[in-house]
């Protein structure tokens, strides 16, 4: 009894593994895709972009790079907070679960083990019990009465 109890708690170590490796691979139920940062041709464009709308408000050259900059680093340094919050989550939630799916095979290992000992120990410590038969050939006959 004790036997069956161990081994299905084993199997049930494992399931449990598996839906873990799983769902750090799927993330069941959650956004998987990476952010990323745009391109930088896209970056560059966005630069130009913001130093062509000071110059075109009457803003001296080197005033319109400085705002220009100004705003750049602001909008570069929200996109990479944002990026990286957003990807350091979802490696976040797959560490987890393999942790856990590590720490199910782990305990399946260990109640498998545990379950197997008794049968081991009969295996290599038992003595050969090895039934002796003895075959008589007789040849009597039977004598009629």
């Amino acid at each position: 009894m004790i036997f069956v109890a161990l081994v299905l708690t084993g199997t049930i170590f494992i399931v449990f593994s598996i839906y873990f490796l799983l769902s750090s691979y799927l993330l069941l139920g959650k956004d998987v895709a990476y952010d990323y940062l745009a391109y930088p041709n896209k970056i560059d464009e966005y630069f130009q972009n913001l130093k062509s709308h000071y110059l075109n408000l009457g803003q001296s050259e080197e005033d319109a790079v400085k705002n220009a900059n100004t705003d750049f680093e602001n909008y570069f340094i929200a996109a990479f907070i944002r990026t990286s919050t957003k990807n350091m989550s979802i490696n976040d939630d797959r560490s987890t679960n393999l942790y856990r799916c590590k720490q199910k095979i782990l305990y399946s290992v260990i109640t498998l083990l545990i379950a197997f000992i008794p049968y081991l120990v009969n295996f290599y410590l038992k003595e050969e019990k090895i039934p002796k038969v003895q075959i008589v050939n007789s040849t009597q006959q039977l004598k009629k009465n």
